[in-house]
């Protein structure tokens, strides 16, 4: 027989009462088709003639499943549910609902309490046990809410919540194979789960498996496209993967992280975008052009190409470009466009390509060196834009977006006059508008007192010429996080307990240069006030615009020299200086300033540059030195660089600071530097009392415990003094560390 006939047999039995012979042909239709609706409800009806509302609750929920517009389904499922409850039936499924809207209006104490009372009534109740899991994972009673979701899943084996909430907490037992597991079966009953996707994104991320965790990440994002956690999570990953084939999916999500503005810094995942742009055919047709002479068709077709590759021009929006190949192509590009200016035409494609130029030039502060005849024609386009703006005449916009790419707008007095066209608004705001602001708040900046200490005048100079670094986007946390947090999180060793207590810190940042700093870290604490201080005074009006333009109010900044806070006449409960102390004239005067600004028991992060990892910047700097190069040298020297075949000029190329002209200032040019070895910090640290926390780098900590493995060596600086000896560019981003002043 057909299903359909052994359907019709059945019920034809059922009516006639031969109740025997209608359940076997039912469960025969089940073995074929699990999910038959009328065989699962029908043998439901069954198990209600003979009593049994347990055997029948489960077959009605199964046939809701397949069919939930059944009417006749509902009210069987209701009448099981009031014969289990031992309540009316038209209370019944308003039980339910109401347990149900308890939980999710997050009153979980008049919840629990329900859902155990109906537990205790009717031992078979899926959803009071899975309310009682559930809640118990809330309240880390990770025992129970395993042993409850358990109970509940054995009488609802289709109810994907339960399988998700499993997998919550068996993630916490740290059984990641079996977490992964049951958000699995989850996204089987319901794909559309993002969170299950994002969390098995994070437990792959967890055990090493990128590829797999990038996937389940992008179907997180697929389902929900503002998941937040989702794209923090892809800024994560992006960090660590390199793209080997094209994927123009991937290439939109980039996209789309980096248009939220706060969810990653485009540096970090410069790498990982580059190795996808770099499979583009579009970019190696561009790239390995045979054209031999560069001409106005071949540099005019490169320019239309380049102009489809998006990921790229939001690059070129949002970072300095730390790729010498592709730097040398826009160079190209560049110098063309002026050379060669009355060859192009207004259009979609040449704006959008000139923009994003405009805008990377910007952003790089104009890195790119300049040919004689360039700075020849610049000089006649900008005065034919003037003599266009004094007759009345708008100058043509490819004309201000050419003269964007080498000079800031800004920086002419006639830039008022001119009024820009819609599709030059963004140039507008970021070469215009936002300079005026930063100027403004200059005014608003209080000043702790006079800067008068010699290095610190000389230091100040430097970053008001120059404020260090230019930068767009930004990663702030997503879910800011306590002191305690923080010491687990990083596995530091402290010793004051009240560190436990404190549940609104005072953070001094003392040296927060144009803001990433003192945001990074105001978003990172729960509650936090910052106060953030730093010598120049176009930086800290650079890093206030970008803490109002990201809504941020809990940061106060002030001009200041670290030798001078003392007179602030103020403690903290955590200090920060990364990258400051070692540019002052004598780095453990300034430390003992720190330290004296730190509450007993406070934590202190602080950032030197390594003697070992900057080696070979020591040669560059003496080489600077022995040529008695200024910072208005750089371009040139840069070039020199670029050009170089010695191995420790080679080795420049491969930091980014090298790709933006305040940066290689700061790197290579900067006025004072001292360099730190570990045994130098040990001495510091003793002279001032600290105990040492640990380091903060993740990756470094997990290259050191392979040599290392007990757990008390990463508090160990004498073996992290071996450590680094045998690793020697292990700190190129600097020792980053924290340490606790000592009660």
């Amino acid at each position: 027989m057909t299903i359909q006939e052994t359907l019709e047999k059945a019920i034809e039995y059922h009516k006639a009462n031969q109740l025997h012979e209608a359940d076997k042909l039912y469960t025969a239709i089940l073995v074929k088709v699990p999910g038959h609706p009328d065989a699962n409800h029908n043998l439901g009806v069954l198990a209600m003639q003979v009593n049994k509302p347990e055997v029948a609750l489960p077959l009605f929920e199964k046939a809701l499943q397949t069919n939930p517009e059944s009417l006749q389904y509902k009210q069987s499922l209701v009448n099981a549910k009031a014969k289990l409850n031992d309540l009316p039936i038209v209370k019944a499924q308003h039980f339910d609902d109401k347990l149900t809207t308890l939980f999710n209006k997050k009153k979980y104490d008049k919840a629990l309490k329900m859902a155990k009372e109906v537990v205790q009534k009717n031992p078979n109740h899926a959803l009071g046990w899975k309310i009682i899991g559930m809640i118990e994972y809330m309240l880390k009673d990770y025992d129970n809410a395993l042993t409850h979701l358990k109970k509940s899943l054995a009488l609802n084996t289709n109810d994907p919540q339960i399988y998700f909430n499993l997998g919550n907490v068996l993630d916490k037992f740290g059984k990641i194979e079996d977490a992964i597991v049951n958000y699995q079966l989850a996204i089987q009953h319901k794909p559309d789960i993002a969170e299950a996707h994002y969390n098995i994104s994070v437990l792959l991320q967890k055990s090493g498996k990128l590829s797999n965790a990038m996937a389940y990440c992008k179907n997180a994002i697929r389902i929900k496209v503002d998941y937040a956690e989702a794209y923090h999570m892809m800024g994560s990953l992006l960090k660590e993967i390199q793209f080997t084939k094209f994927d123009p999916e991937f290439e939109q999500l980039i996209i789309q992280l980096l248009e939220k503005n706060s969810y990653s810094k485009p540096k970090d995942i410069f790498p990982s975008a580059i190795s996808l742009i770099k499979t583009n055919p579009q970019y190696l047709s561009v790239v390995h052009s045979n054209d031999s002479v560069f001409n106005n068709t071949s540099n005019l077709h490169r320019i239309y190409e380049l102009q489809k590759l998006p990921l790229l021009l939001k690059l070129m929006k949002v970072t300095p470009i730390p790729n010498l190949e592709i730097e040398k192509l826009l160079t190209t590009c560049r110098s063309w466009c002026l050379l060669n200016i009355d060859e192009l035409t207004i259009s979609k494609d040449i704006t959008r390509f000139l923009s994003s130029l405009a805008l990377q030039c910007f952003t790089n502060e104009y890195i790119y060196k300049m040919k004689e005849e360039e700075v020849v024609a610049l000089e006649k386009l900008e005065q034919s834009i003037v003599n266009n703006l004094f007759k009345g005449n708008s100058p043509h916009p490819i004309s201000i977006l050419v003269l964007a790419s080498y000079i800031p707008l800004y920086s002419f007095s006639w830039i008022g006059k001119y009024a820009f066209p819609a599709e030059l608004s963004e140039l507008e705001t970021r070469q215009v508008k936002e300079p005026k602001e930063e100027k403004e708040l200059c005014k608003t900046i209080p000043n702790l007192q006079k800067i008068t200490n010699n290095i610190s005048s000389k230091v100040r100079e430097q970053y008001e010429a120059n404020p260090y670094p230019r930068w767009v986007n930004l990663e702030i946390a997503k879910f800011p996080i306590s002191i305690p947090d923080l010491i687990q999180q990083f596995r530091l060793q402290t010793s004051f307990k009240g560190l436990v207590s404190i549940d609104k810190p005072d953070i001094l940042i003392a040296g927060c240069g144009t803001g990433q700093h003192s945001i990074g870290t105001a978003s990172r604490f729960k509650n936090s006030k910052v106060l953030a201080v730093d010598l120049s005074l176009s930086s800290l009006s650079y890093a206030k615009r970008k803490t109002n333009e990201l809504k941020i109010d809990s940061i106060e900044y002030m001009q200041a020299d670290i030798l001078d806070l003392g007179n602030l006449g103020k403690t903290f409960d955590i200090v920060e200086s990364s990258g400051v102390l070692h540019h002052m004239d004598d780095p453990i005067s300034g430390w003992k300033v720190l330290v004296d600004c730190l509450r007993p028991g406070g934590l202190m992060k602080i950032g030197l540059y390594s003697d070992f990892a900057r080696q070979h910047i020591v040669q560059i700097r003496t080489e600077i030195e022995n040529r008695n190069l200024t910072e208005t040298h750089i371009k040139d020297f840069r070039s020199e660089l670029i050009l170089s075949d010695k191995e420790h000029h080679k080795l420049i190329h491969n930091s980014p600071d090298f790709y933006s002209l305040s940066e290689v200032r700061d790197l290579l040019f900067h006025v004072q530097e001292h360099r730190f070895t570990i045994p130098k910090i040990i001495d510091a640290l003793k002279q001032f009392k600290l105990k040492f926390c640990g380091f903060e780098d993740a990756n470094l900590i997990s290259q050191f415990k392979f040599q290392f493995s007990e757990p008390e060596s990463l508090y160990d600086l004498n073996k992290w003094e071996i450590f680094e000896k045998e690793n020697q560019r292990a700190f190129a981003g600097m020792y980053q560390f924290w340490c606790q002043k000592q009660l």
